[in-house]
């Protein structure tokens, strides 16, 4: 069995995760989508406040694109 590609997802993929999780869409689903793993996905909701946070200090600065 082949190993997965790694998938790197931009902060803002993680917001929009945290958001369709919060309106009922299935952690399988999105695991599906982004072509990562289901544990991935309960990793991004424990992660919440801080991605939240992280988007709403990137919102009020230039807006760069960052991806860690």
């Amino acid at each position: 069995m082949p190993k997965r590609k790694r998938v790197v997802l931009s902060m803002k993929d993680k917001y929009e995760i945290n958001k369709r999780l919060e309106e009922g869409e299935s952690a399988t689903k999105l695991s599906i989508e982004y072509k990562v793993g289901k544990s991935t996905i309960t990793d991004i909701k424990k992660q919440k406040t801080s991605i939240s946070n992280f988007i709403s200090q990137l919102d009020s600065s230039d807006g760069s694109s960052s991806k860690t």
